[in-house]
């Protein structure tokens, strides 16, 4: 229900998108691409990769008004690992390897997971575009934690490891209303991408963003309150 979080999972994406050992395999919303109680992969990819998604959120009625817009203490997972099925076969020296030059053993694997973790933060906290939309996006960070697993499924080694950063959003726009940064440069950045899901997407947002409502109309949607409650402390306007 929340524009705020697709805009989010997306500007990770691309912050990461070529910058980790995983390269453009960057999945938006492969969910459960870890299984921790199992210890298990639950995507199926040919190579290392990254996988982002959105969990969890919060929003405080004060007042007794439910702010329905609003994205607080919302769980954003990065997730990437590895399987000894991923190696690719060196022919100089008839070996699997993870990348040329580093054999593809339990060490190498645990190496690979570490330095792409690194990699993750790196991207997430330069200075590109996509950083300074995330910078604009969260608005407080409460909570970093890392999780591992490792296992053995279908007789392939597999390891993996987890980012769970808890943090505040900003507040989903107000159809009609102004929209503030970064959000019309992330759906400029949508609209013009490779994948035309993504501009179908943009369009479907924009388009939900775009009729005009009256002062009043805005306040009763961001308060939830309905025309009664208005009425009763006598700022609701009647449609032309």
């Amino acid at each position: 229900m929340s524009i705020v979080r697709i805009l989010t999972r997306y500007a990770i994406c691309e912050a990461l998108k070529g910058e980790t050992l995983a390269g453009d395999s960057v999945k938006d919303s492969e969910i459960n691409a870890i299984n921790l109680d199992d210890q298990t992969l639950g995507i199926e990819e040919s190579k290392p990769f990254i996988a982002v998604y959105t969990d969890d959120m919060k929003a405080e009625f004060g007042d007794n008004r439910p702010e329905y817009r609003e994205n607080a203490d919302v769980s954003i997972f990065i997730e990437w690992g590895v399987t000894s099925a991923m190696g690719a076969f060196d022919p100089e020296t008839g070996e699997t390897v993870l990348i040329p030059g580093v054999p593809n053993t339990d060490r190498e694997m645990e190496r690979q997971l570490d330095i792409t973790g690194r990699q993750i933060i790196d991207a997430l906290t330069c200075t590109m575009a996509q950083e300074e939309w995330l910078g604009l996006l969260v608005i407080k960070r409460h909570s970093l934690s890392r999780a591992r697993v490792s296992g053995a499924d279908d007789g392939a080694k597999m390891a993996a490891h987890q980012f769970i950063l808890k943090c505040d959003l900003i507040d989903d726009p107000i159809k009609g209303q102004e929209i503030i940064r970064p959000i019309p440069e992330i759906l400029a950045h949508m609209k013009a991408s490779d994948d035309p899901a993504n501009s179908k997407w943009a369009e479907v947002i924009e388009e939900m963003l775009q009729p005009s409502v009256s002062e009043a109309e805005a306040y009763r949607q961001h308060y939830g309150e309905t025309i009664e409650q208005q009425r009763a402390v006598g700022i609701y306007e009647v449609p032309e």
